[in-house]
């Protein structure tokens, strides 16, 4: 007998996750993860969207003799979209990770909207959506190509499957500078890059977009009901799902290969123009203040097995250990800097040095913020022992809890269609440590008069 699923596609920087979750009970029936693709094409990385829209097409049919799915949906990392042709044909597009050079930097500059509207700094590379789009318009310029409209990566999926175009706010306003928080409606930059009739409407997450075409359903065999879903941002369906399943305040840490700390508790208005604080918009139609630095980076670049470390599954947390490392590395207040260069570490010293930087780091924006609430820790990290064991420490007067559950992301969605099944997964653990660390308050001390002394601030 087949199992009534609903399948959440979770888009990452650098994975790709399949859910196969049942309708009824909400139980995870069935987890693929996937390196992400992106290509290279004359001189500038693109989004695989060709091989993900097979990807997607070869799970669907292989899964469908187990499986009959109700509803699909995709979560994605921001900021990125796609314009298609008059043709409806999907045009390659500019990702985050591609280089810019001084004179398309000095022309975006120059249309900027002020960051008091917009809520988002300038970012490297093309982390900022509004400055993709400026250069997907001149390469699609000197190619004759004729625009028709504008999707974003969540919606890829929901038009492979039914044709529907969508694109949320939520997604819209994020680190994209085509948002205005104080109007909570589109930027002046909107139209500076004549995008004008490409928004004239905005979707809701998670909203029926449609049903699946009728191609689709004579490749897939998909039943011909199936609710095909418009998507939603990451890191704004997680927090959706923490923040409605709480009747606290929170402060929430998404963690993996970016850290994001989300709290609507800071005041917006405390937000400055810099690298890495931004505001998100939620899907309760809030404003919330956000911090990110990339964390899960830090260990691809010394370990380049990111997965395997966040964990910590190989190593067991010893205190003996952690006090030595402390003292033969960190008299020194030049090993304070969580991007530090030096390699000459003991490879068996490097998971404590990198975890209580990591940890020193996330501290010191909980500090900025004045963070009182209760902390919940979400994705990779809370299951990295040494991580978690220094956060607590560092914010040892303040609850600590960690989600293990269901994929968070997927369960803003679950949260969507069903609160009251959803609240039987949702299991906090609370972090209780009584170990103590002498030399704690003298590093962090020295670690943000480090930040402090050297412009590190945020």
């Amino acid at each position: 007998m087949l199992i009534e699923t609903e399948l959440v596609i979770d888009i990452g920087q650098t994975h790709i996750k399949y859910f196969f979750i049942n309708s009824e009970n909400f139980t995870l029936l069935k987890k693929i993860i996937e390196k992400n693709n992106f290509i290279e094409k004359k001189k500038y990385f693109y989004f695989n969207h060709s091989k993900f829209k097979n990807d997607i097409y070869k799970k669907i049919f292989k899964y469908k003799k187990y499986f009959v799915f109700n509803n699909i949906v995709s979560t994605s990392f921001g900021s990125t979209s796609f314009f298609l042709n008059k043709k409806g044909a999907i045009l390659d597009n500019i990702t985050y990770n591609n280089n810019s050079d001084a004179s398309l930097e000095n022309e975006y500059l120059n249309l900027l909207p002020s960051f008091k509207t917009t809520l988002t700094p300038l970012m490297n590379n093309f982390h900022n959506m509004g400055k993709q789009i400026l250069l997907m318009k001149k390469l699609y310029k000197k190619s004759n190509e004729k625009l028709d409209s504008l999707i974003n990566l969540p919606n890829l999926s929901t038009y492979f499957l039914s044709h529907e175009k969508g694109f949320d706010k939520s997604y819209f306003a994020c680190h994209s500078h085509l948002f205005d928080y104080t109007k909570r409606d589109v930027s002046s930059l909107i139209n500076d890059l004549s995008l004008v009739k490409f928004f004239k409407r905005f979707d809701q997450p998670f909203d029926i977009a449609g049903n699946p075409s009728r191609n689709v359903i004579s490749k897939l065999k998909l039943k011909k009901n199936c609710n095909i879903r418009f998507g939603c941002h990451d890191t704004n369906s997680t927090y959706f799902f923490h923040k409605n399943m709480n009747n606290e305040n929170i402060d929430l840490i998404c963690t993996g290969t970016w850290f994001i700390i989300m709290s609507e508790q800071f005041s917006k208005t405390k937000l400055t123009n810099n690298y890495n604080s931004f505001a998100n918009f939620s899907l309760n139609n809030k404003i919330v203040p956000s911090f990110r630095f990339p964390a899960g980076l830090i260990f691809e670049k010394f370990f380049n097995k990111p997965n395997k470390v966040f964990s910590s599954k190989h190593s067991t947390l010893d205190i003996s250990i952690i006090n030595k490392v402390l003292i033969k590395y960190y008299s020194n207040i030049k090993n304070l800097n969580y991007n530090f260069t030096n390699t000459n570490y003991e490879l068996k010293d490097l998971e404590v040095i990198i975890n209580l930087n990591i940890a020193l780091e996330t501290d010191f924006y909980l500090s900025k913020i004045n963070s009182r609430s209760n902390i919940i820790i979400d994705g990779n990290f809370a299951f990295n022992e040494y991580f978690i064991f220094f956060l607590k420490i560092l914010r040892n007067k303040q609850k600590v809890f960690l989600y293990k559950s269901i994929n968070s992301t997927a369960c803003g969605f679950l949260y969507y269609l069903n609160k009251s099944t959803l609240s039987k997964h949702y299991n906090l653990k609370e972090i209780n440590i009584v170990e103590k660390i002498e030399s704690i308050d003298k590093i962090k001390e020295k670690y943000k008069n480090f930040k402090i002394n050297n412009h590190l601030i945020y």
